[in-house]
């Protein structure tokens, strides 16, 4: 069975253990991209652990969420650091969409 933690070389995922994992979430290294859009707040993150539950296919490691007053109103992941840039501009499109302030 391979690990369930991972770490980022640059953009690319690599495998990990529990210490390095735990040692980037201290430090607020996963945290890749956070925008306010009125009210809201779009952030994407490394998660650095696996969460594709089936036993086939890549890992998914980046997760972008929509949070509104603190609670998540969206949320996607995915695999690759290139389609986690995507989806956290489509959640920032989606967001400005959504903005009451405005």
């Amino acid at each position: 069975m391979s690990t369930p933690y991972y770490k980022l070389d640059g953009k690319i995922p690599v495998p990990s253990d529990l210490m390095e994992w735990s040692a980037m979430i201290e430090s607020g290294r996963q945290v890749l991209w956070q925008d306010e859009v009125g009210d809201q707040l779009v952030s994407t993150i490394f998660l650095g652990l696996d969460h594709n539950f089936s036993s086939t296919g890549p890992p998914v490691l980046f997760e972008t969420m929509i949070f509104r007053e603190g609670e998540g109103e969206y949320q996607e992941r995915t695999t690759t650091w290139e389609l986690a840039r995507e989806q956290h501009l489509a959640a920032l499109a989606r967001a400005l969409f959504t903005d009451t302030s405005i």
